[in-house]
Formats: structure tokens, C-alpha cells, sequence
């Protein structure tokens, strides 16, 4: 799982959606399954503007939940910091 913030997360949701289409559309064509023009040229545009606003919307969500002090947890990192120089 990838995890994005800015223009590069909905870059990779654009091109997901796009890659699924290529996929349907070679399944259908391959298949012979009948699927009209117009409903693939609508359900693109449709699914990503969607897909882009429950990911925005939800995000939305989960900062007002941080901000509450909600959906977090406390870790502790235990280590050794080795710094390496060259002679």
C-alpha cells in the first residue's frame, strides 16, 4: 500500500482508474461482451471525480479526528543512531 498526499496521490488514482478501464475495456472487447460507448465515456469521468472526493472527504475526516487527539497512537522507538564517516 501506498501512501500519498498533494498531486502525486491523486496522479496514481487517475492512473488506476485508467489502467481499470484499459482492463474492462480489453475484457469486453476480448469477451465480446456488448458495453455501450457512452456509458464507459461517462463511468470514467464519473468514477474518478468520485473516487478523488470520498479520498478527499475522508481525509478531511481523519485530520478533524487528529485534531481531537482520535485516531492515533502512541509508539515508542527504541534504536541505535550509528553515523558512518568516511577516513
Amino acid at each position: 500500500m501506498i501512501l500519498g498526499s498533494g498531486a502525486e496521490e491523486y496522479k496514481r488514482v487517475i492512473a488506476a482508474s485508467a489502467w481499470l478501464f484499459g482492463f474492462v475495456a480489453v475484457v469486453s472487447y476480448a469477451l465480446r461482451i456488448d458495453t455501450a460507448r457512452g456509458f464507459v465515456g461517462l463511468a470514467f469521468p464519473a468514477g474518478v471525480i468520485g473516487v478523488l472526493a470520498a479520498r478527499w472527504l475522508l481525509r478531511q475526516h481523519l485530520a478533524l479526528e487528529r485534531r481531537r487527539g482520535e485516531s492515533a497512537s502512541r509508539v515508542l522507538i527504541i534504536g541505535v543512531l550509528m553515523l558512518l564517516s568516511t577516513w
